[in-house]
């Protein structure tokens, strides 16, 4: 079986160029993925601590909004007393 020298570079060039294709594609498929999941990481955080603040803002209106001022004047003087 006799092959020429220019279908061996030829086959040995289209070896080439798709595997550098493939590293192309699997390397920006990496680095998608990494981006991806430090935004998502980054957006979880902003969430937390938003809900956070949100429910500590929430938690700090509900005494004043049940008029538990009053209520927390006056067990202090039951218990001062």
């Amino acid at each position: 079986m006799h092959t020429s020298r220019s279908t061996i570079a030829k086959t040995r060039r289209f070896r080439a160029e798709w595997l550098t294709l493939g590293v192309t594609l699997v390397l920006l498929g990496a680095a998608l993925s990494v981006s991806l999941q430090r935004e998502r990481v980054e957006l979880g955080t902003q969430e937390s601590e938003r809900v956070h603040g949100s429910l500590c803002d929430e938690a700090d209106a509900l005494p004043e909004s049940f008029g538990a001022d009053s209520e927390t004047a006056g067990a202090k003087e039951a218990t001062s007393s």
